[in-house]
């Protein structure tokens, strides 16, 4: 509108307590259509950024957190390495979730890989918007809308339920 300021816009919306940033979501898989098309439908998503992509092993932990990636979406098997493999040479200071993409539906391996870290074990046959509420889901200290109902980071269910309770109380 007239005499309304283009900054007071813009104030108004990092104020706003209503608006969260996107989750950042970080790439791993070696497949170029795949990694392409992983990286369209997160992009596609208001709530969602890929922040990076890689298909080395090698660099993942370290891309990952130079993006400040919240989540992690990781290939079972990212070229010379599987995605166990990789889980197992976590840094101990990085929490960031990791979701494994896996072309393999064998109960063994899904428990081997959340026995090794994996916050969740996603099939690459399955349906995207799985994944995506697997993203939003598993993304540390956000409060997020999913599918009509609110859904809390597990780390954080109690103190994101007293917020909640507070914030309806007023």
């Amino acid at each position: 509108p007239p005499g309304q300021s283009w900054s007071a816009g813009v104030e108004n919306v990092v104020t706003n307590p209503q608006v969260r940033p996107p989750i950042r979501v970080f790439i791993a898989e070696d497949n170029d259509d795949l990694r392409g098309a992983l990286k369209a439908f997160v992009d596609f998503e208001p709530d969602l950024q890929c922040v990076g992509t890689t298909d080395n092993a090698a660099d993942v932990w370290t891309q990952a957190s130079r993006m400040r990636a919240n989540v992690i979406v990781l290939d079972m098997e990212l070229g010379e390495a599987s995605g166990l493999a990789v889980l197992r040479e976590r840094p101990v200071d990085v929490r960031t979730p990791v979701l494994i993409l896996s072309g393999h539906d064998h109960p063994p391996l899904v428990e081997k890989a959340l026995a090794t870290g994996a916050a969740g074990y996603f099939l690459k046959s399955g349906d995207m918007d799985e994944l995506l509420a697997g993203i939003r889901k598993r993304a540390p200290d956000m409060i997020l809308q999913v599918g009509g109902s609110i859904s809390f980071a597990p780390e954080n269910d109690g103190a994101a339920a007293q917020w909640l309770s507070d914030d309806t109380r007023h």
